[in-house]
């Protein structure tokens, strides 16, 4: 089997007492002795131990690995940890941890005494976090204290969908089952449940668009009762979750998921549709007081929390609390209006990748739409997966007052830097003079799509492996750094500096700018430096046998469920009856 899918390696013993009372969110921060005061000495250090501890006291706390994302996943991490890739920190820390004085422990894989861990700790106390600490020794050091690490990517969200899959036997059915159910003049209505860009990439002719909780909002309407309605994703979390919510919300079809996804449907033989695009059905009158009446139900029996815009403004101006803020509407409707400071994601992708969106375990979770349904619904599945503080927010109409896409984070630190820049033009003059040499830091995934021609890759935490590569011929007079903004590539260009005596200078407006000036693109994985692991790839992107890497893949998120089952980690509650 593909190491990428690995049975997780189980705690041989516990060496702590796993069975203490786990406590509710608070500010008793009493695992790792530290202070919210600033930290001049540099980061600390923690054991396992202290951390294992920490995850326990109640606390806000975030574990962040700093490896690559592609390492991330093929070499096993805590299951409670979030990647946070060392190589695009200063852009994503601001989003992923907005409340400077919130614990943190860094972790890689505990190589070279800590290298990535430390740098990334360095930069994170440098952008003004003051309670920092790295796991000593690493993921290597969490494996031989018995703790279990787990491969993929949003690992807690699919051992939970597995879970539930198992603990209350969802209906599934497979490609043959609705061949059978064809053959029979049944009627079936194929939903994939995955986000629209998702869907445009592949999806099983004939399936109908309707991303997460759209699904459940839409569930008066979406068949007549005596059609069978089969739900898809690309495997099996996001299909298993959207079945259960539609069971949830009380849908009168017979309802399934289908097995596999669209990794299923290829390994049946079938071929998939490229380039579909369809749009969920206007949401008729009924079927919104449909599911106003469902979402009541629901946050009655799973005791969720209400709040309003001046309780939100109060939990904002706490310091000892971190707050998301999460719209649970489609991008369309985001884009139309939305709260001020809001971050647009749906509601079930929410669900599947909580540990990217919201790092900082314990934090305050808030979710907001229009009405109040589709919040219910998402915020009815973290609580069940171990979210304590989870709120739907009552807001009017005239509240969503911002219009488009949510501005960026300013990146940590990007005002202390200010490099020589290169204008798209003069850059390519000096490049096919042969003076300059442009190497591109955004992910490789990126670059394999589209990047300037002639421009070298380079992982940013790698530059020092790269460098001597990229100038094994003769050495330019120059280099010149690009990313897809400029902004990361203004940050390291003093890293590339201290590593060369060439002058280093930034492409001015990034590769953005490169393409708009109308310069030569060119495609593919020509000139990498190094390996291309800062990106987990998917089973149907990996290169050799994709048919193995689907199955493999199907048989690890099953797997799951007994990975799982003597971690204490894994903080999932059983659904209410």
């Amino acid at each position: 089997m593909d190491a990428r899918f690995a049975a997780p390696r189980q705690r041989a013993a516990r060496k702590e007492d796993s069975g203490s009372e786990r406590r509710g969110p608070g500010r008793g921060d009493a695992a790792a002795a530290d202070t919210a005061t600033p930290q001049s000495a540099g980061p600390r250090t923690v054991g396992p131990a202290q951390l294992r501890a920490m995850l326990d006291d109640g606390g806000e706390f975030a574990v962040l690995d700093v490896r690559e994302e592609g390492v991330f996943g093929r070499d096993g991490h805590l299951l409670l940890a979030s990647n946070l890739p060392l190589s695009r920190l200063e852009r994503l820390a601001p989003a992923m941890l907005p409340r400077r004085e919130v614990r943190i422990v860094v972790c890689d894989g505990g190589d070279r005494d800590n290298a990535l861990a430390r740098a990334a700790a360095e930069r994170l106390v440098a952008g003004g976090y003051r309670r920092v600490h790295v796991l000593a020794g690493g993921t290597a050091a969490w494996r031989g204290e018995g703790y279990a690490l787990y491969g993929g990517l949003n690992t807690y969200s699919k051992a939970f969908a597995e879970q539930l899959a198992h603990a209350r036997e969802l209906p599934q059915a497979t490609v043959a089952d609705l061949a059978a159910w064809q053959a029979q003049g049944r009627r079936v209505h194929m939903l994939d449940c995955r986000p629209a860009a998702e869907f445009r990439r592949m999806t099983i002719p004939g399936a109908i668009n309707y991303p997460g909780m759209e699904l459940a909002y839409r569930a008066a309407q979406l068949a007549p009762a005596d059609d069978i309605v089969l739900v898809n994703c690309a495997g099996r979390t996001r299909s298993l979750m959207a079945t259960r919510t539609l069971l949830e919300v009380g849908l009168r079809n017979p309802v399934y998921a289908l097995q596999g996804g669209t990794m299923g449907w290829a390994l049946d033989g079938r071929e998939l549709a490229h380039g579909a695009v369809s749009a969920c059905p206007p949401l008729a009158p009924a079927a919104r007081a449909a599911a106003a009446e469902s979402a009541q139900r629901l946050a009655d029996r799973h005791g969720l929390s209400y709040m309003d815009l001046p309780g939100l403004e109060a939990l904002r101006a706490d310091a000892g609390r971190t707050v998301y803020l999460f719209d649970v509407r489609t991008p369309e409707e985001y884009a139309a209006g939305h709260l001020p400071g809001a971050v647009g994601i749906g509601g079930a992708q929410l669900v599947h990748a909580l540990d990217v969106w919201a790092p900082v375990r314990n934090a305050v979770v808030v979710l907001s739409d229009d009405d109040g349904a589709r919040a219910v619904f998402t915020a009815m599945w973290l609580k069940q997966m171990g979210w304590h503080d989870v709120r739907v927010l009552r807001a009017a109409a005239a509240e969503f007052s911002e219009r488009g896409a949510a501005a960026p984070h300013a990146p940590l630190n990007i005002a202390r830097v200010r490099p020589a820049l290169r204008t798209p033009g003069v850059a390519a003059a000096l490049m096919a003079r042969g003076d300059a040499t442009i190497i591109d830091i955004e992910d490789s995934m990126t670059y394999k799509r589209s990047h300037i021609a002639g421009a070298w890759h380079a992982v940013r935490a790698r530059l020092a492996d790269s460098l001597p590569v990229i100038a094994s011929g003769a050495p330019p007079r120059e280099w010149i750094l690009t990313c897809a903004d400029g902004l990361l590539a203004r940050i390291a260009s003093a890293e590339l500096q201290a590593l060369t005596d060439t002058p280093v200078s930034v492409l001015e407006g990034g590769t953005a700018a490169w393409v708009a000036a109308g310069l030569p693109l060119a495609e593919g994985a020509e000139r990498l430096s190094g390996a291309d692991d800062d990106v987990w790839l998917r089973a149907h992107q990996r290169a050799g046998d994709t048919r193995k890497a689907m199955l493999e893949y199907l048989d690890w998120e099953e797997g799951l469920v007994a990975a799982v089952a003597a971690d204490a980690d894994f903080r999932f509650r059983e659904c209410l009856r």
